[in-house]
């Protein structure tokens, strides 16, 4: 089954200015990730060709805004397949995983359409494979130049989607050592791909781990290499904790670099030094992703979580639980009450609903939730580290174009 597509997944392809002058082919490190559906044949026999135009037009539609949300571009369509770039416009430290996360969105979303397509139509076998692979490509030029891409990339990219088993995700590794750490994978035998002399080590991913952090490569086949051409940014975040520590208050850090500079090794190796460090403290982390970026305090949100070990998993009742046990603590010396309106506080404005909670009857709305929220989270910060104990450090790594807040 062959249509063609512009790019705004409509069914009338687009013409495109024929004077307009072209734009030169640009050479970009891009994960690329292709998606196809399986059992459109069985579809076409069973379905009435209008009715499988909205099977095929919907699932291609829903895909593609999959790929936006998650900060792609999709390139082509081809029959019923997609093929997408993270860092098609512009290189981000994330753009790896961006991708992978794009392709479990892809499969979850295959699945309700399978549903869809089941429950109105009453037809199965709807589903999809996905690849992804990380490397160079040559972008833009030739008759199609928006969605022109070329490189053995992609050729390897669409090698990891058609050894994929039917509902699932496979990476290389060469993508896999982009997002190492932040996804549950499953390691397959070496696979073969025409035009590579050597097998290709690949993975399976399963899911995404919660509020997990890359893990960064350290040299060459994970030989111990020495950090070379940071030592004044390490030195400056090392002295601010040495301040901390010696109770001159909270010091704050933003480091901006352009994607690949050494912003995680940088904060790898703040990490091992502070592993090291004779004063005892706490390395409270978070870290933004793209789902989270329309959520209010959405970091402070992710850095409690990790600290009080709140699964994506847990249920809202389970969640506030975990939330009030963990953080009364630190509110003792105001008395029980005042601990456990505190810790609500602190969890209304990080999205946990406490509004039926009696101790914040009058403040779950307005103003005076949000500044009274704010000051309990300030509470905390001041609670972890009180002149006599540990200091409570977080370092901030942003990209180049700076912070967003």
């Amino acid at each position: 089954m062959s249509r063609c597509h512009c790019r705004d997944g409509s069914n009338n392809p687009s013409v495109s200015d024929a004077h307009s002058t072209p734009t030169a082919p640009q050479r970009r490190q891009v994960t690329v990730l292709f998606l196809d559906v399986v059992g459109s044949t069985t579809l076409t026999r069973q379905l009435d060709p209008e009715d499988l135009l909205d099977v095929m037009d919907g699932a291609l539609k829903r895909f593609a805004a999959v790929v936006d949300e998650h900060g792609g571009r999709v390139l082509q369509y081809a029959g019923d397949s997609v093929l997408a770039a993270f860092g098609a416009d512009r290189a981000r430290e994330d753009d790896a995983e961006r991708a992978v996360r794009a392709g479990l969105a892809l499969l979850a979303a295959a699945r309700e359409h399978a549903a869809r397509v089941q429950r109105e139509h009453g037809v199965a076998g709807f589903d999809v494979r996905v690849g992804a692979h990380t490397g160079l490509v040559l972008l833009g030029g030739g008759v199609d130049e928006e969605g022109t891409i070329r490189g053995f990339t992609v050729n390897i990219a669409a090698r990891m989607e058609q050894s994929a088993p039917v509902g699932a995700l496979r990476i290389s590794h060469d993508t896999w050592r982009q997002v190492r750490g932040v996804f549950e994978v499953q390691a397959q035998p070496p696979l073969q791909v025409k035009g590579q002399d050597e097998p290709l080590a690949t993975y399976l991913v399963l899911a995404a781990r919660p509020r997990a952090f890359r893990v960064a490569g350290r040299g060459i086949g994970d030989i111990e290499t020495a950090l070379v051409g940071r030592e004044a940014e390490l030195a400056w975040l090392l002295a601010a904790f040495e301040r901390t520590a010696a109770g001159g208050g909270l010091e704050g850090a933003t480091l901006i670099a352009d994607a690949g500079l050494g912003k995680s090794r940088l904060l790898h190796e703040l990490q091992h030094r502070l592993d090291l460090h004779a004063q005892r403290c706490w390395l409270v982390l978070g870290r933004s992703h793209p789902g989270g970026m329309q959520q209010p305090y959405g970091l402070l949100r992710d850095m409690l979580a990790w600290r009080l070990q709140i699964a994506d998993s847990d249920g809202a009742d389970a969640a506030r639980l975990r939330l009030v046990q963990g953080l009364q603590p630190f509110f003792a010396a105001d008395g029980e009450e005042a601990a456990l309106r505190q810790a609500e506080m602190l969890g209304q404005l990080i999205g946990l609903d406490f509004s039926a909670s009696p101790r914040l009857a009058g403040f779950v709305h307005g103003f005076r939730t949000g500044s009274r929220a704010s000051g309990s989270a300030a509470g905390w910060s001041a609670a972890c580290s009180p002149a006599t104990a540990a200091p409570l450090t977080w370092p901030a790594t942003l990209g180049r174009h700076g912070p967003s807040w």
